[in-house]
């Protein structure tokens, strides 16, 4: 057209409109080109200046403030546990970073100074030492504890229980030596008396003197079994009743048995109480042991054995109503039953005796009336 018509109007019109495609087309291929390189570089922020709503600009875009964000939070995670550190607080650090190695130590430290502590207050030297072998309160419970045991030893070589327990006030050898010595004592009292007898198995039997007693318990004992009324009893005529339980030893050279044997809860040894026994082997027994003596042996009844118990006391127990007390008159749930290398039958007259001379009356094992 314009080369027949260089002035044609819609001539000039149709090549200027060409003229523009050809820019706008040549402006779409280089911001094309543009768009393609700021996402090879994944410079999000060109890509949407170009195109706001390019996609994969806006996907980088998230990603990128997601980083940051994380990014953000690691430092503030990290700036916490720096602190914590600085304070100590192992607490803290291994709350915010369970796997902190400087917080691990820190734990490790912290629960084995508790430990220390813990067994310094029970003078438990032996754990503090373990733990902290350079710990100077441990080495100078040790140096003192081994005085102290050397004291202990001297004073067992001499047989001096009271300086034994005066040191250590539950050595088992002590409280043997006490129990060995207060035995003698009473037994040498009552063969002075002419209370005591000793029949050919060398069984030791006191002289329980006729008496009134109360029978039962009141209503006020807190232990009191529904069948325990209390009413007034008296023994006329006094007895005779062996001062420890029938000893396994004992038993078995009168019936020559041993029920005891290969059961639970038994320790053999001829100087512990035997057990397994019936009400039937008990009279048997005292049948058989009549027999070898020439003399009639039988089972207390109910009321002798209450008073033999009692020993002319009136308090819950025969030495008295302090519970804690009992340890030293019998084997019971606290010193046996709840200790499990302590469950058996124990030797017999190692505890005090009552006031008539009789060991085990509480504790041990059932005694057959």
């Amino acid at each position: 057209v314009l080369e027949l018509d260089s002035d044609n109007a819609e001539g000039l019109r149709m090549q200027a409109a060409a003229e523009k495609a050809a820019a706008e087309k040549v402006a779409a291929v280089e911001k094309a080109a543009k768009i393609t390189a700021a996402l090879a570089q994944r410079d999000w922020e060109t890509v949407l200046a170009l195109d706001p709503g390019n996609i994969e600009g806006l996907r980088l875009q998230d990603a990128a403030e997601e980083k940051d964000a994380a990014d953000k939070a690691a430092a503030e995670k990290a700036a916490a546990v720096a602190a914590a550190l600085a304070k100590g607080d192992w607490k803290v650090v291994l709350a915010l970073d369970p796997d902190n190695s400087d917080g691990i130590q820190m734990q490790a430290a912290a629960e084995k100074a508790a430990k220390i502590t813990a067994a310094l207050a029970r003078g438990d030297w032996k754990v503090v030492l373990a733990l902290d072998p350079d710990n100077s309160e441990g080495l100078q419970m040790q140096a003192v504890a081994a005085e102290k045991a050397a004291a202990v030893a001297a004073a067992l070589a001499q047989g001096d229980w009271k300086a034994v327990l005066s040191l250590d006030p539950t050595n088992s050898e002590g409280l043997q030596l006490k129990a060995a010595a207060e035995k003698a004592a009473m037994e040498n009292a009552a063969i002075l008396a002419g209370d005591l007898i000793i029949n050919t198995f060398g069984m030791k039997l006191n002289k329980i003197p006729a008496g009134t007693f109360m029978m039962g318990s009141p209503e006020s004992d807190a232990n009191r079994g529904d069948d325990e009324h209390q009413h007034k009893v008296t023994i006329s005529k006094a007895f005779y009743m062996q001062t420890t339980e029938v000893t396994q030893g004992q038993w078995k050279e009168v019936m020559g048995t041993e029920p005891w044997k290969g059961k639970q809860y038994v320790k053999e040894d001829p100087n512990y109480a035997a057990s397994y026994v019936s009400w039937d082997d008990a009279v048997a027994y005292c049948e058989k042991l009549s027999e070898k003596e020439s003399v009639t042996y039988r089972l207390p009844t109910e009321a002798e054995w209450e008073y033999a118990c009692r020993a002319e006391t009136k308090t819950t127990w025969s030495f008295g109503n302090d519970e804690k007390a009992l340890d030293d008159y019998a084997w019971y749930d606290k010193n046996a039953w709840h200790i499990v290398s302590e469950r058996y039958a124990h030797q017999v007259g190692l505890k005090k005796p009552n006031a008539f001379g009789l060991y085990d009356m509480h504790g041990n094992v059932y005694e057959w009336c």
